[in-house]
């Protein structure tokens, strides 16, 4: 699952994808995220997953730069990364002491907590924005 969080307003972005792959992260980026910013300059700040840094990204990269500006935090610094404190979240809600057999049920649990989530954005600002 990638996932995009606007420190703004709360409002948090996700997709869920086959491969966690450049081509989905630039899928995300494309059909989820600038559509929802079409006439704004975005800063977007990662961590240092590899598909991040991937070759094959840095056409992308190129292309997008008066559109999007990429920061990269230091590794291993989690903290700074505000998204991580929704998959914190998600794992304590959904997964933490949690029976789920299937990939189905996993979904499933996955989609229920964002839409919880997604229709509590004081909630979200209160845990994830600074």
């Amino acid at each position: 699952m990638f996932g995009a969080l606007d420190y703004r307003n709360g409002d948090i972005m996700c997709e869920t994808a086959e491969e966690l792959n450049t081509q989905a992260f630039e899928h995300f980026l494309c059909e989820t995220v600038l559509p929802r910013y079409p006439a704004q300059r975005l800063l977007m700040i990662l961590d240092n997953g590899k598909i991040h840094h991937a070759k094959a990204l840095q056409p992308f990269m190129e292309k997008m730069k008066e559109r999007i500006t990429f920061l990269f935090l230091p590794p291993y610094s989690p903290r700074l990364n505000r998204i991580e404190g929704l998959w914190r979240w998600l794992k304590d809600t959904v997964v933490c002491n949690a029976f789920l057999k299937n990939k189905q049920e996993i979904h499933e649990a996955v989609m229920k907590f964002l839409s919880y989530v997604l229709c509590d954005l004081d909630a979200v600002k209160r845990r994830l924005c600074w």
